[in-house]
């Protein structure tokens, strides 16, 4: 803002201050800073896995997905067969 701008509102001894130069200054900074927050979230977000590769990384993902690439052998909890319904379930049906 200009100096001749603020002469309508404020005084002429007020304006020369020399706090109203550090808030001058202040709300500057900020400004500023809020600024380059701003721009800094509308950028893609950085990982730094992107950028250092680490040796510990897995040779393979152990991924959850339904999607294989090659057909593999079911574990051991699809062997197991299901039991039949003893009869307390039974009992307790007809209750």
């Amino acid at each position: 803002m200009n100096v001749a701008m603020l002469a309508g509102l404020l005084p002429q001894s007020t304006i020369h201050t020399q706090w109203f130069a550090t808030l001058t200054v202040f709300v500057a900074i900020n400004t500023l800073l809020y600024l380059t927050l701003a721009i800094v979230k509308l950028l893609p977000k950085v990982y730094l896995s992107d950028w250092v590769d680490r040796r510990d990384r897995r040779s393979e993902p152990r991924s959850v997905s339904l999607v294989e690439d090659e057909p593999r052998e079911p574990g051991p909890s699809a062997r197991v067969p299901l039991a039949a319904p003893g009869p307390t379930e039974a009992v307790r049906t007809t209750r």
